[in-house]
């Protein structure tokens, strides 16, 4: 990933570097572009697919990548929500995603079969849970603070490592830049 500031807005996009080239020091490849800010990527085991969270000054969205052919890659968006709550890091494979909706109402885990759209709600918790949980061990109560706290964050991990099992091939795999 690479940042920078145009304006007064703080910008990201995702970088791929191909380690099969041969070459001692390896051009990276902009995957994404405009004035907005990629994060969380994560690969999915086929080495096509690429999903990321993707704010903008409105909303955070969860966008899915096909590279199966590079000149024109095929983006979908899987969900969106306001630039105040969060997602989190999306977990791709098998042609399944899962990741983590946190609001100020609620958060929830969710997986969906790509192909299908079909979407399920795997794990849940509410408000009133984090505030509960906040008070026991003495923090905020802000989504954002309590996401990483929370019993249902056990829960993600899981499905992240469910749903990421296969290894990561290095062709399109993002890189800090």
């Amino acid at each position: 990933m690479r940042r920078s500031i145009r304006g007064n807005r703080y910008l990201g996009h995702l970088y791929a570097i191909d380690l099969g080239s041969g070459s001692a020091i390896p051009r990276p490849r902009q995957l994404t572009r405009g004035t907005v800010r990629d994060t969380k990527p994560r690969l999915c085991p086929d080495g096509h697919t690429l999903a990321f969270v993707r704010t903008d000054s409105t909303y955070k969205r969860l966008v899915v990548v096909d590279y199966t052919d590079p000149a024109s890659p095929v983006e979908r968006v899987i969900t969106r929500i306001s630039a105040v709550n969060d997602l989190g890091r999306p977990s791709l494979a098998g042609g399944r995603i899962a990741w983590h909706k946190v609001t100020a109402t609620s958060s929830r885990i969710y997986a969906q079969v790509l192909a299908t759209g079909r979407r399920s709600v795997i794990a849940r918790s509410s408000a009133r849970a984090r505030r509960r949980l906040a008070g026991r061990i003495n923090m905020p109560t802000a989504p954002s603070t309590l996401a990483a706290r929370m019993p249902l964050t056990s829960a993600a991990a899981v499905v992240a490592a469910t749903v990421t099992s296969a290894p990561r091939p290095s062709a399109l795999a993002p890189t800090a830049a």
